[in-house]
């Protein structure tokens, strides 16, 4: 239950940032995401965060399709849909 919290969490302040501060409307990785997550939500930098959101992403993309995924070597960089 902890872990969906968390997973929940993260995934409504990402929600939040992609309406408020027009994240995914130019290509973003998930190190931007990071540092919008920490400056402007205040969510602490973890191990695991980067993990966490790669997932997140990858539902976004692969289930919802609100996104869309390229891939230049190791970086992967998000984008909305309909953007």
């Amino acid at each position: 239950p902890e872990k969906s919290k968390n997973r929940i969490f993260l995934t409504q302040n990402i929600r939040e940032l992609m309406v408020e501060e027009g994240l995914f409307k130019k290509e973003t990785t998930v190190s931007e995401i990071i540092e919008a997550l920490t400056s402007k939500k205040g969510i602490s930098v973890t191990k695991e965060l980067s993990t966490r959101v790669s997932g997140v992403l990858r539902n976004w993309v692969d289930e919802d399709g609100i996104l869309t995924k390229r891939k230049e070597g190791r970086i992967n960089y998000y984008r909305k849909s309909n953007a």
